[in-house]
């Protein structure tokens, strides 16, 4: 998912070396206010539109790599695997969309 942020933030012609700027990156370079997502939408170009939860799907990963690397957790039960997962895939997808 960073990679695939720093990507993202890249093609706007930035730079980030972590994920807390990669993050703040996101949300203000990505995510479109009302009047942009409205023209998006009218111009049927949705698919574009990249939208809060998925900064927060970015939030969601960096604190369970965090917590993963660097705290004692015993185990992560196989649904929040799943779901972590999942919303990397979409995350990733959806920046995928948006770079070609």
């Amino acid at each position: 998912m960073l990679y695939a942020a720093k990507a993202a933030i890249l093609s706007k012609g930035y730079e980030v070396r972590d994920h807390d700027s990669a993050q703040i990156a996101l949300g203000h370079l990505l995510v479109p206010d009302q009047l942009e997502k409205e023209d998006l939408e009218i111009l049927n170009e949705s698919h574009k539109i990249f939208e809060d939860e998925y900064v927060q799907h970015f939030e969601d990963a960096k604190k369970e790599s965090h917590i993963a690397r660097y705290k004692a957790k015993p185990s992560y039960n196989q649904r929040r695997l799943d779901e972590v997962f999942e919303n990397a895939r979409n995350f990733v997808a959806k920046i995928t969309v948006m770079l070609q």
